[in-house]
């Protein structure tokens, strides 16, 4: 109903798609994660709670979208509850087209970005999806991709409580798409991508739940500090 009454059917037309594409993309992911766990060398339980622990992530972003709808005024909950549940189809097509690469893969070579090598998950978890995600983890590489997936839908959306009711819905979809991108990906690599913050880098920081990449970067601080300015307001 909120897409359907606004302005420019341009963008509701990119919003239907992005989220008919998200809502598509989700049970290949998890058939690749499903064939993981009953073909790969992994530990089956060890991949199985990685699933668990998607859907869990997944079943948040809808429950925030109730959440932030509820702090809004009448006449916005239906802006605030569609900021969170856009990012499903925007991010989501984001994280398996390029997200993921840009988040994990080695081929920039340097602890701050990944690289474009897994591009549309390419090789990720091998041809049946059935390898680990690497030596010493029991995982397979596609669920934990689906994993971190969840994680790269979700941080947006908590930035969504900041700007709800001070933003066009035109611009949020923009601030996602390159915040996702410029931001996200880069900390994400730079913690558990074995970039410069993390266990393998300069720093050397362990960041098992989120607290780096995902509250500090979005309405921990940051991006929630800066998307309040009046710049903001102005897009």
């Amino acid at each position: 109903m909120f897409l359907e009454r606004r302005q420019d059917p341009q963008l509701r037309r990119l919003a239907f798609f992005l989220l008919a594409l998200g809502a598509g993309l989700l049970p290949l992911i998890a058939g690749a994660a499903n064939a993981a766990l009953a073909l790969a060398p992994t530990d089956g339980a060890d991949t199985l709670l990685m699933l668990v622990g998607s859907a869990m992530v997944l079943l948040m972003t809808p429950g925030l979208a109730f959440f932030y709808g509820g702090f809004t005024r009448s006449k916005n909950v239906l802006n605030g509850m569609m900021m969170s549940f856009f990012l499903i189809g925007l991010i989501g097509v984001l994280w398996v087209v390029i997200g993921y690469s840009l988040s994990f893969d080695s081929g920039f070579g340097n602890p701050f970005i990944g690289g474009l090598g897994s591009m549309f998950l390419h090789g990720v978890g091998g041809e049946l999806g059935d390898q680990p995600l690497a030596a010493g983890f029991p995982i397979s590489a596609t669920s934990f991709a689906l994993f971190q997936g969840m994680f790269a839908i979700i941080t947006p959306a908590l930035i969504s409580g900041a700007l709800v009711e001070r933003v066009s819905f035109k611009a949020w979809f923009w601030f996602c798409l390159i915040w996702s991108l410029l931001i996200y990906a880069p900390m994400a690599k730079m913690v558990w991508g074995g970039g410069f913050i993390g266990p393998f880098g300069a720093i050397g920081a362990v960041d098992f739940a989120g607290g780096t990449v995902v509250r500090i970067a979005s309405t921990g601080a940051v991006a929630g500090l800066v998307g309040i300015t009046p710049a903001a307001g102005f897009l």
